[in-house]
């Protein structure tokens, strides 16, 4: 059975190993042997950040990590994306990919425009509206497609300014035949899309701390920094195995990430000093952080309004 101390350790045997620059096929290598000696994806998360030498792959450990919580059923040795964004936007008035009975066969059609890791996915998991109506509202479902099957077309998206070792792609489909057996049960939106923004904060924060707190250890940075990334590598190791949709699980949360910009603001001057080239990709990167804020604000609002009304009932 997997303990804290077992998890900590080995990012203490790791940390302690020279980071070498390692290509994305060769990280990821490194992260798929040592994913296989943990059950929980939080710890996968840890480690694999451990294993990163750079934001890009510790952001890949995240990600790739919560897809496997999220979509457990299927196989995830290859890159896999989630993906939603349309023209419009990713709430679910923006979706306007279809899934549609045709002929006795599902077909699917429409563009996603933002597809993270497009470009090296294997397999993608599609949020598509259907014809069925619930309570007024037209439903949206998951689909599981590989890449490269007919009827679809994956087209490079340019660089990003930040992490540029992650791409993102462009995916249209036209007529995709899909089996039946691919359609994942449940409410795609409330049911996957809007668990997994949770989901996927949660575990690429978790994979961030661990390639910081490797930095840290690495370098001997003050130790008293290191205590302070090892508290919060905890605190999401333990958010990691709470409910994702849980008010509480929200409110906790919103009080870690704020801790973690307060202390990823200290890193800076130590990181410089030690180095320099890691500290400008750092530098870069470290602006992926803050994609994630706005909709962070907007769960820690609902947690808080969810408490207030369940005090007033």
């Amino acid at each position: 059975m997997t303990t804290v101390n077992d998890v900590m350790g080995k990012l203490f045997e790791f940390s302690h190993q020279p980071a070498n620059e390692l290509s994305i096929t060769q990280w990821k290598a490194l992260f798929d042997d040592e994913r296989a000696n943990w059950q929980h994806s939080i710890d996968q998360a840890l480690l694999g950040g451990v294993l990163a030498d750079r934001t890009a792959f510790a952001f890949s450990s995240g990600y790739l990590s919560a897809l496997r919580l999220m979509f457990p059923n299927f196989i995830h040795d290859g890159f896999a994306s989630l993906c939603v964004t349309e023209e419009e936007g990713n709430h679910p008035k923006a979706i306007k990919a279809t899934l549609k009975k045709q002929g006795g066969q599902w077909v699917l059609n429409g563009l996603k425009t933002f597809v993270t890791g497009g470009c090296d996915a294997e397999q993608l998991f599609i949020a598509a509206t259907t014809d069925e109506v619930v309570d007024g509202r037209q439903q949206i479902r998951v689909i599981r497609v590989l890449v490269g099957q007919q009827g679809m077309l994956v087209t490079a998206l340019p660089t990003l300014p930040f992490v540029p070792e992650v791409s993102h792609a462009t995916v249209r489909f036209e007529n995709a035949v899909i089996n039946a057996t691919d359609i994942l049960s449940g409410d795609g939106y409330s049911d996957y899309v809007k668990l997994f923004r949770t989901i996927e904060d949660i575990h690429v924060s978790m994979a961030i701390l661990g390639y910081v707190a490797r930095t840290a250890i690495l370098h001997q940075w003050p130790t008293l920094l290191v205590e302070q990334i090892l508290a919060l590598i905890l605190s999401h190791r333990q958010l990691g195995l709470m409910d994702p949709g849980c008010t509480m699980t929200h409110l906790v949360l919103a009080g870690a990430r704020q801790q973690m910009e307060v202390l990823l603001e200290c890193v800076g001057v130590e990181w410089e000093k030690a180095d320099k080239k890691g500290f400008e990709s750092w530098e870069r990167d470290k602006a992926l952080l803050k994609i994630a804020g706005k909709a962070g604000s907007q769960r820690r609002k609902n947690a808080w309004a969810a408490i207030d009304l369940s005090q007033k009932c």
